[in-house]
């Protein structure tokens, strides 16, 4: 799925795999399918990311700051390690010093899939 640029949760997959399996606990491509399209009736995620972000921007700053968004990246959801959360504001602000990360520049660093080389 996520090679279809699709971005399930551990949970979500699960449960899909619970409704979906088969009797040998298997999931052909019908199935598949049918989970696909499930997803595709729930998931935005670019639009939920930037909600999300939005809602703990309380002061409506287009902005969090490194310490906040650390915050919500290690202790929320399925929780990132730090050095993650780290390479991801090394990614979005590049050398520079600014303890501002711009939420929509933040989604869109995220959103680019991987180069495969």
């Amino acid at each position: 799925m996520r090679s279809l640029s699709f971005k399930p949760t551990k949970t979500e997959l699960e449960n899909y795999f619970n409704k979906y399996k088969k009797e040998d606990a298997q999931i052909d491509f019908a199935e598949f399918l049918n989970i696909l399209h499930d997803h595709i009736q729930i998931e935005n995620a670019n639009d939920e990311i930037l909600n999300a972000f939005k809602a703990y921007d309380v002061n409506k700053k287009g902005y969090l700051t490194t310490k906040e968004l650390k915050a919500i990246l290690t202790q929320t959801g399925e929780a990132l390690s730090n050095r993650d959360v780290e390479m991801i504001i090394q990614e979005v602000n590049g050398s520079s010093k600014n303890d501002k990360i711009n939420y929509e520049k933040l989604i869109k660093v995220l959103s680019t899939p991987l180069s495969s080389f």
